[in-house]
């Protein structure tokens, strides 16, 4: 996927809700595309620990789970199932594609 069309994509699934959005997700889905198949990482972690507030990642991460639906890429967190007092941004997924 051209960067031009991952960026449209971002600002449909976002829309004018939110703009200050565009550049996290689009900086994470990017990230996510160019990873391996079956790579574990987070949200968090593949935004590099940036300074955000508890509910700025988790509309971060609502927003990337939307775009990579989108794109057929599966965030699988199958690992955390039995996992209820983590919260989303942090717990592990494998991204599958």
């Amino acid at each position: 996927m051209k960067d031009e069309e991952l960026k449209k994509l971002v600002e449909e699934v976002i829309g004018n809700n939110d703009p200050f959005w565009n550049v996290p997700v689009y900086e994470i889905v990017k990230k996510i595309i160019d990873l391996p198949n079956e790579t574990e990482t987070s949200i968090t972690k593949l935004l590099n620990n940036s300074q955000f507030t508890s509910k700025q990642l988790f509309d971060i991460y609502t927003c990337v789970n939307r775009v990579c639906r989108r794109i057929d890429i599966v965030l699988d967190f199958s690992k955390e199932n039995a996992k209820v007092d983590g919260l989303l941004y942090n717990l592990p997924f494998v991204i599958k594609k």
